[in-house]
């Protein structure tokens, strides 16, 4: 018979083993979605990718409070520098309090969803860059939050059709309504 200690034990290692087999799982699907749309796999058909279907009255444009007013082009790539900074903290963070032995089991499996939840962020965000892009746009920069999604992209001028397009994409992406989605201009 095992002491309970050791069952004890061997289920914290247990869950420890499943989470970073999730993270490595995650980031896996990350790294392929990067390769697959940044170009490297060039028999990847973009055009068919997603229906036209952007007169449908539920897509709207909804800017927001707050526009980004700048027009240099390394804004794209500090922002998502970052988002990659920041998201990384947290992740450290709740790895970190999964860790400690001071927390209840409910503390931890909370810690666990928050971790997946980030997780999971990381890589639709990385879908949604890389589709909206395939739609012709020169660059995009996606937020994905537990309140709803906001997206940035370089283009004064956004028409409704251009904005129906992103919508579409983000919705189909993260299955949020489209009222939870907010699209930004860099003018």
């Amino acid at each position: 018979m095992v002491p309970k200690t050791r069952k004890k034990t061997s289920r914290a290692l247990y869950r420890k083993q499943l989470t970073m087999l999730t993270l490595m799982v995650a980031l896996a699907f990350a790294l392929y979605l990067n390769w697959n749309y940044s170009g490297a796999g060039q028999s990847f058909d973009t055009t068919g990718l997603l229906s036209e279907t952007s007169a449908d009255a539920e897509y709207q444009k909804n800017y927001g409070d707050a526009k980004y007013v700048s027009a240099d082009p390394d804004y794209f790539s500090e922002v998502r520098l970052s988002r990659s900074q920041s998201r990384d903290q947290s992740l450290e963070d709740l790895q970190d309090v999964l860790a400690s032995s001071t927390l209840s089991d409910e503390e931890k499996a909370e810690a666990s969803e928050k971790l997946a939840a980030i997780t999971a962020y990381g890589v639709q965000e990385s879908a949604i860059e890389g589709l909206v892009k395939a739609k012709g746009f020169s660059d995009c920069v996606a937020f994905i939050s537990e309140s709803g999604v906001k997206v940035v992209v370089p283009s004064p001028g956004l028409t409704d059709a251009e904005a129906a397009q992103i919508l579409e994409i983000v919705v189909s992406e993260t299955g949020l309504p489209a009222s939870a989605v907010s699209i930004l201009e860099v003018n």
